[in-house]
């Protein structure tokens, strides 16, 4: 029995001994260098990612409910400011841009929003350099920002692209009407030399 218990505890302390050996001490040596916070943002990357686009779609989703309801399409506060989180969150992500710089050069209530009006026009020259040859829409949204950024010439050139672009002559009434609201809603800039 002594004999038993002697080879358990033997049997025991070399199992101890290799697990120690295959995990490591518990404290670092000296030249190994800690976890790095960058590595640890980079896992998180997917997650922010996916929690965007989640972010986003509860936006869209309030803005066409709301438009099969009242016929309305339209950003509120609360829907803009949950696309400019899933900006925050996936920086570049070109959904979100697109809504902003819409929002940002149309919506009277940024009418005299300078700063909004400079990242309108950041977000729509993106945009149109990514998807400027596959969405007529881009055109549409470069116009608007060079409009709400006193750009008359540049404005008139990509809507005229547009309507030019537009898929039926429906939707190229529309770019024209389009066109003249955004003239009236940002006359006042576009009068200035």
């Amino acid at each position: 029995m002594r004999n038993s218990l002697r080879f358990g505890w033997i049997c025991l302390t070399l199992v101890g001994l290799l697990l120690g050996a295959a995990c490591g001490p518990d404290h670092p040596k000296q030249d190994e260098t800690p976890p790095s916070l960058a590595v640890a943002q980079e896992d998180s990357e997917p997650i922010d990612s996916a929690t965007a686009e989640l972010i986003y779609r509860e936006a869209v989703t309030a803005v066409r409910t709301r438009h099969a309801e009242t016929g309305e399409y339209i950003y509120l506060n609360e829907d803009i400011k949950l696309v400019e989180q899933s900006l925050e969150l996936k920086p570049g992500y070109l959904k979100a841009m697109e809504v902003l710089a819409w929002v940002y050069s149309t919506y009277p209530t940024y009418v005299d929003d300078d700063p909004s009006h400079e990242t309108a026009l950041e977000y729509a020259l993106e945009v149109f350099r990514v998807n400027g040859k596959v969405d007529v829409a881009a055109y549409e949204v470069l116009a608007a920002a060079y409009y709400s950024n006193g750009q008359l010439t540049l404005g008139d050139q990509f809507f005229d692209h547009a309507i030019e672009r537009a898929r039926d002559d429906e939707t190229a009434e529309f770019y024209r009407l389009e066109k003249e609201s955004l003239q009236e809603l940002h006359k006042i800039k576009l009068a200035q030399p």
